[in-house]
């Protein structure tokens, strides 16, 4: 296929938060890429404090950079840089932390040229010592309580594999950390709900696409690296708040009979997690009791977070 075949070419958008050194690799990934994919490369960042804007000024004068005075989540940033590129072809989403090789956009997007119904186009995603770590479907109630359970492993581990398989296309929806978008699903079912600070808005863009005629597919074959949550890692506490806040508004907006039970029986175990760190706090003394109390009175108060990751 030439330029011309592939229209008006592809905007990849990277959302950014105090993650310099990630953002610089993949920045370089994104330079290396090769075919016949026009590309415009879009930083959003999010009133970094580690010197990330002028990073990418300073070494990546191709790159267009827009620059929030405050951090309005994810969900806003990605707004952002689609309605500065209003009319693209194909929007390409990547966290900063993603590492990904120099053929993966024109993967993607032959994928989505050989499928005209396709929409959204996902990949396979993997963590830094090779496991798979894709997520495929539809977030089920239970998916919040394991993550609160801190039984995570319990139910990813061994599906995850059965969930992923050579034959498979179609699928329910993919991971926002690394997928293309073909523009015209935009324009059909308009921008990500930005109800959603930060996760479970790719899901929710899938599953609107999908009601609208849109298929969702994945490339089994095409692996990307993703170092996970880079961002909030330097907040974790705030992380957790933000994900039981978006999966709570997922609920709601899908499941409003379940979504009157799910936060019961969280803080059910917010509860008997409150007593067992507790006691264990202990054997640290009172400082460590107070941070016990703190964290779990912005849990039980569901304070909102402004400036989380």
């Amino acid at each position: 296929m030439t330029d011309k075949e592939y229209g008006t070419s592809a905007v990849s958008i990277v959302v950014s938060w105090n993650v310099k050194e990630f953002l610089e690799q993949l920045l370089r990934d994104l330079q290396a890429q090769r075919g016949p994919v026009l590309q415009t490369v879009v930083v959003v960042d999010n009133a970094s404090e580690d010197g990330s804007a002028e990073m990418v000024r300073d070494r990546f004068p191709a790159v267009r950079l827009l620059q929030n005075p405050s951090n309005r989540g994810y969900t806003f940033a990605v707004n952002q840089a689609i309605r500065t590129f209003p009319e693209a072809r194909y929007y390409f989403l990547l966290n900063p932390d993603i590492r990904c090789g120099e053929g993966t956009l024109g993967r993607f997007v032959r994928e989505a040229e050989g499928r005209p119904r396709t929409g959204i186009v996902g990949c396979r995603i993997e963590n830094p010592a090779g496991n798979n770590i894709t997520i495929t479907t539809y977030p089920r109630m239970v998916r919040g309580l394991l993550v609160e359970m801190k039984a995570f492993w319990w139910q990813w581990n061994e599906r995850r594999e059965k969930r992923l398989n050579p034959a498979q296309h179609e699928l329910e929806c993919v991971e926002g950390s690394c997928m293309l978008i073909r523009g015209d699903v935009v324009r059909d079912i308009g921008f990500f709900d930005e109800r959603f600070w930060a996760y479970f808005e790719e899901t929710d863009f899938c599953l609107r696409a999908r009601g609208a005629g849109w298929k969702v597919s994945i490339v089994t074959d095409l692996v990307v690296t993703h170092y996970g949550g880079r961002s909030f890692h330097q907040r974790l506490f705030e992380r957790r708040l933000v994900w039981n806040k978006s999966f709570q508004q997922f609920l709601e907006k899908y499941h409003p009979v379940r979504a009157l039970v799910y936060p019961l029986l969280v803080r059910i175990l917010w509860t008997v997690e409150y007593a067992v760190r507790s006691i264990a706090a202990l054997y640290h003394g009172k400082e460590a009791m107070r941070a016990v109390n703190a964290q779990f009175k912005s849990l039980v108060r569901n304070n909102t977070i402004l400036e989380a990751p």
